[in-house]
Protein backbone atom coordinates (compact mmCIF):
# COMPACT_ATOMS: atom_id res chain seq x y z
CA UNK A 1 0.00 0.00 0.00
CA UNK A 2 1.55 3.28 -1.11
CA UNK A 3 0.90 6.08 1.36
CA UNK A 4 1.36 9.61 0.04
CA UNK A 5 -0.41 11.25 2.97
CA UNK A 6 -0.36 10.49 6.71
CA UNK A 7 -2.59 7.53 7.52
CA UNK A 8 -3.73 5.24 10.30
CA UNK A 9 -2.76 1.60 9.69
CA UNK A 10 -4.30 -1.11 11.88
CA UNK A 11 -3.06 -4.72 11.67
CA UNK A 12 -4.93 -7.48 13.50
CA UNK A 13 -3.95 -11.14 13.87
CA UNK A 14 -5.67 -14.08 15.53
CA UNK A 15 -2.98 -16.37 16.98
CA UNK A 16 -5.38 -19.34 17.07
CA UNK A 17 -6.70 -19.22 13.50
CA UNK A 18 -3.89 -17.30 11.81
CA UNK A 19 -6.46 -14.95 10.27
CA UNK A 20 -5.19 -11.41 9.84
CA UNK A 21 -6.51 -8.09 8.53
CA UNK A 22 -5.05 -4.74 7.47
CA UNK A 23 -7.09 -1.54 7.77
CA UNK A 24 -6.22 1.92 6.43
CA UNK A 25 -8.00 4.90 8.05
CA UNK A 26 -10.71 2.59 9.37
CA UNK A 27 -11.39 0.81 6.06
CA UNK A 28 -10.43 -2.81 5.33
CA UNK A 29 -7.55 -3.03 2.84
CA UNK A 30 -6.77 -6.77 2.84
CA UNK A 31 -7.29 -9.98 4.82
CA UNK A 32 -6.22 -13.61 4.66
CA UNK A 33 -5.93 -16.76 6.75
CA UNK A 34 -2.25 -17.49 6.18
CA UNK A 35 -0.76 -15.42 8.98
CA UNK A 36 2.15 -16.89 10.91
CA UNK A 37 2.57 -16.69 14.67
CA UNK A 38 6.02 -15.22 15.32
CA UNK A 39 7.66 -15.98 18.66
CA UNK A 40 11.04 -15.54 20.33
CA UNK A 41 11.83 -12.40 18.35
CA UNK A 42 13.65 -9.42 19.81
CA UNK A 43 12.92 -7.15 16.85
CA UNK A 44 10.05 -6.57 14.44
CA UNK A 45 10.40 -6.05 10.69
CA UNK A 46 7.75 -3.97 8.97
CA UNK A 47 7.49 -4.84 5.30
CA UNK A 48 8.86 -7.79 3.37
CA UNK A 49 12.43 -9.02 3.40
CA UNK A 50 13.26 -6.90 0.33
CA UNK A 51 10.74 -4.13 1.01
CA UNK A 52 11.53 -2.55 4.36
CA UNK A 53 9.39 0.33 5.55
CA UNK A 54 11.29 3.59 5.16
CA UNK A 55 9.44 6.46 6.80
CA UNK A 56 8.23 8.02 10.01
CA UNK A 57 5.87 6.90 12.76
CA UNK A 58 3.93 9.43 14.81
CA UNK A 59 2.60 6.77 17.15
CA UNK A 60 2.64 2.99 17.48
CA UNK A 61 0.03 1.20 19.62
CA UNK A 62 0.33 -2.52 20.42
CA UNK A 63 -2.42 -4.47 22.20
CA UNK A 64 -2.34 -8.16 23.14
CA UNK A 65 -6.10 -8.46 23.34
CA UNK A 66 -9.22 -8.24 21.22
CA UNK A 67 -11.51 -5.21 21.13
CA UNK A 68 -15.15 -4.56 20.35
CA UNK A 69 -15.92 -2.60 17.19
CA UNK A 70 -16.80 0.42 19.35
CA UNK A 71 -13.46 0.29 21.19
CA UNK A 72 -11.66 0.11 17.84
CA UNK A 73 -13.67 3.12 16.67
CA UNK A 74 -12.56 5.03 19.78
CA UNK A 75 -8.90 4.28 19.05
CA UNK A 76 -9.32 5.32 15.41
CA UNK A 77 -11.12 8.52 16.48
CA UNK A 78 -8.35 9.38 18.94
CA UNK A 79 -5.66 8.98 16.28
CA UNK A 80 -7.69 10.73 13.57
CA UNK A 81 -8.36 13.86 15.63
CA UNK A 82 -4.84 13.93 17.06
CA UNK A 83 -3.17 13.79 13.63
CA UNK A 84 -5.79 15.33 11.34
CA UNK A 85 -6.43 12.13 9.39
CA UNK A 86 -9.77 11.44 7.68
CA UNK A 87 -11.51 8.19 8.65
CA UNK A 88 -13.79 6.08 6.47
CA UNK A 89 -16.23 5.60 9.37
CA UNK A 90 -18.05 7.81 11.89
CA UNK A 91 -16.27 9.47 14.80
CA UNK A 92 -17.35 8.59 18.37
CA UNK A 93 -16.24 9.87 21.77
CA UNK A 94 -15.65 7.37 24.58
CA UNK A 95 -19.06 8.15 26.11
CA UNK A 96 -20.69 6.67 22.92
CA UNK A 97 -21.66 10.09 21.48
CA UNK A 98 -21.52 10.43 17.69
CA UNK A 99 -19.31 13.48 17.22
CA UNK A 100 -19.04 13.39 13.41
CA UNK A 101 -21.16 11.55 10.84
CA UNK A 102 -19.25 10.95 7.60
CA UNK A 103 -22.49 10.31 5.68
CA UNK A 104 -23.49 13.99 6.02
CA UNK A 105 -21.99 14.90 2.63
CA UNK A 106 -18.91 16.49 4.22
CA UNK A 107 -16.65 13.49 4.67
CA UNK A 108 -13.45 14.95 3.16
CA UNK A 109 -10.45 16.54 4.88
CA UNK A 110 -11.88 15.90 8.34
CA UNK A 111 -10.09 17.43 11.34
CA UNK A 112 -11.01 18.89 14.69
CA UNK A 113 -10.24 19.98 18.22
CA UNK A 114 -11.50 18.52 21.47
CA UNK A 115 -10.89 16.80 24.78
CA UNK A 116 -11.52 13.15 25.67
CA UNK A 117 -9.77 12.33 28.92
CA UNK A 118 -10.26 8.56 28.73
CA UNK A 119 -8.08 8.33 25.61
CA UNK A 120 -5.76 11.18 26.75
CA UNK A 121 -6.85 13.22 23.74
CA UNK A 122 -6.27 16.94 24.30
CA UNK A 123 -6.25 18.54 20.86
CA UNK A 124 -6.18 22.34 21.00
CA UNK A 125 -5.12 23.07 17.40
CA UNK A 126 -5.71 21.04 14.26
CA UNK A 127 -5.61 20.94 10.48
CA UNK A 128 -6.35 18.13 8.06
CA UNK A 129 -3.15 16.46 6.87
CA UNK A 130 -4.65 15.74 3.45
CA UNK A 131 -2.63 17.47 0.77
CA UNK A 132 -3.88 20.92 -0.20
CA UNK A 133 -6.25 21.51 2.73
CA UNK A 134 -6.67 25.15 3.68
CA UNK A 135 -8.54 25.47 7.00
CA UNK A 136 -7.36 25.05 10.60
CA UNK A 137 -8.89 25.52 14.07
CA UNK A 138 -7.36 26.62 17.37
CA UNK A 139 -9.09 26.76 20.75
CA UNK A 140 -8.84 30.05 22.65
CA UNK A 141 -9.76 28.67 26.08
CA UNK A 142 -9.78 25.50 28.17
CA UNK A 143 -12.72 23.18 27.49
CA UNK A 144 -14.51 20.47 29.46
CA UNK A 145 -14.21 16.73 28.85
CA UNK A 146 -16.09 15.34 25.81
CA UNK A 147 -16.29 18.70 24.02
CA UNK A 148 -15.42 18.68 20.30
CA UNK A 149 -15.51 20.76 17.13
CA UNK A 150 -15.08 18.54 14.05
CA UNK A 151 -15.16 19.76 10.47
CA UNK A 152 -15.01 18.37 6.95
CA UNK A 153 -15.78 19.51 3.41
CA UNK A 154 -17.91 18.34 0.49
CA UNK A 155 -15.02 17.56 -1.86
CA UNK A 156 -15.69 20.61 -4.03
CA UNK A 157 -12.81 22.33 -5.73
CA UNK A 158 -11.34 25.81 -5.54
CA UNK A 159 -13.07 27.09 -8.66
CA UNK A 160 -14.73 30.46 -8.07
CA UNK A 161 -18.28 31.69 -8.57
CA UNK A 162 -20.32 34.79 -7.77
CA UNK A 163 -22.70 34.25 -4.84
CA UNK A 164 -25.17 36.87 -3.55
CA UNK A 165 -23.08 39.65 -5.07
CA UNK A 166 -19.72 38.37 -3.78
CA UNK A 167 -17.27 37.44 -6.52
CA UNK A 168 -14.48 34.84 -6.20
CA UNK A 169 -16.42 32.55 -3.84
CA UNK A 170 -14.84 29.09 -3.92
CA UNK A 171 -17.22 26.18 -4.53
CA UNK A 172 -15.80 24.00 -1.75
CA UNK A 173 -18.14 24.02 1.25
CA UNK A 174 -17.35 23.09 4.87
CA UNK A 175 -19.51 21.81 7.71
CA UNK A 176 -18.55 22.16 11.38
CA UNK A 177 -20.18 19.92 14.01
CA UNK A 178 -19.85 20.95 17.66
CA UNK A 179 -20.42 18.58 20.58
CA UNK A 180 -20.95 20.47 23.83
CA UNK A 181 -19.48 23.96 23.79
CA UNK A 182 -15.88 24.68 22.86
CA UNK A 183 -16.27 28.48 23.14
CA UNK A 184 -14.54 30.84 20.73
CA UNK A 185 -12.32 29.19 18.11
CA UNK A 186 -9.75 30.85 15.86
CA UNK A 187 -10.17 29.85 12.21
CA UNK A 188 -7.19 30.20 9.87
CA UNK A 189 -7.27 30.01 6.07
CA UNK A 190 -4.18 29.09 4.05
CA UNK A 191 -4.52 31.29 0.96
CA UNK A 192 -1.58 29.58 -0.73
CA UNK A 193 -3.42 26.24 -0.65
CA UNK A 194 -6.64 27.85 -1.85
CA UNK A 195 -4.61 29.21 -4.79
CA UNK A 196 -6.90 32.20 -5.09
CA UNK A 197 -6.49 35.83 -4.04
CA UNK A 198 -3.12 35.07 -2.46
CA UNK A 199 -2.14 38.70 -2.94
CA UNK A 200 -5.26 40.02 -1.25
CA UNK A 201 -5.08 41.79 2.09
CA UNK A 202 -6.41 39.61 4.95
CA UNK A 203 -9.13 42.17 5.63
CA UNK A 204 -10.66 41.46 2.20
CA UNK A 205 -11.02 37.69 2.76
CA UNK A 206 -14.45 36.52 3.90
CA UNK A 207 -15.94 33.31 5.26
CA UNK A 208 -19.47 32.95 3.89
CA UNK A 209 -21.74 31.31 6.48
CA UNK A 210 -25.00 29.68 5.38
CA UNK A 211 -28.14 30.25 7.47
CA UNK A 212 -29.90 27.18 6.03
CA UNK A 213 -29.02 23.63 4.87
Amino acid sequence: YSVWEPSITRITSNVDSGFQEIYINGGLLASDATGANLTSLDSTIIGGINNFYNGYFSELLIYETSFSSFQINNIDTYLAIKYGITLTHDYFSTDTNLIYDISNGYGNGIFGVGLDILTSLDQTKSKSQNLGEAVSFELTNFIADKQFLISGHDGGGFTRITLNGDANVITQKWLAKMTGNVGTVDVELDLANISANTGAAPSTVKIVVSDSP
